[in-house]
């Protein structure tokens, strides 16, 4: 900090914790905002990797809106919507891990 800033000039510099953050990442590189397919009233926001926080702001407020009725859709871009083909074709078969029944995936 003292490198950086002239207003910490002369004050002590001591690391007591260091927090690294929480990356979610996704295997498309972009985030899933949405409904979970098969699993009405169950919505997702995640996967913003480090780069993605200027994104997350706007896309909760968009999510909250459809949730609490005042948007009948989710204004966000439509790669970060949650879709079935999305889902199926990650590398770890999203749909599966958040115990999607198949039956269920059949029918969307």
């Amino acid at each position: 900090m003292n490198d950086r800033f002239y207003t910490w000039k002369g004050f002590p510099e001591v690391a007591d914790y260091v927090w690294s953050g929480i990356l979610g990442y996704s295997d498309d590189s972009l985030p899933y905002v949405g409904e979970v397919i098969g699993d009405k009233n169950k919505f997702i926001l995640a996967g913003f990797h480090g780069h993605g926080m200027p994104r997350v702001l706007l896309c909760a407020k968009a999510l909250a809106q459809l949730v609490s009725g005042k948007k009948k859709w989710l204004e966000i871009p439509a790669a970060f919507k949650i879709t079935k083909d999305r889902m199926e074709n990650t590398e770890n078969g999203i749909l599966k891990s958040l115990g999607t029944p198949s039956s269920d995936v059949a029918k969307l």
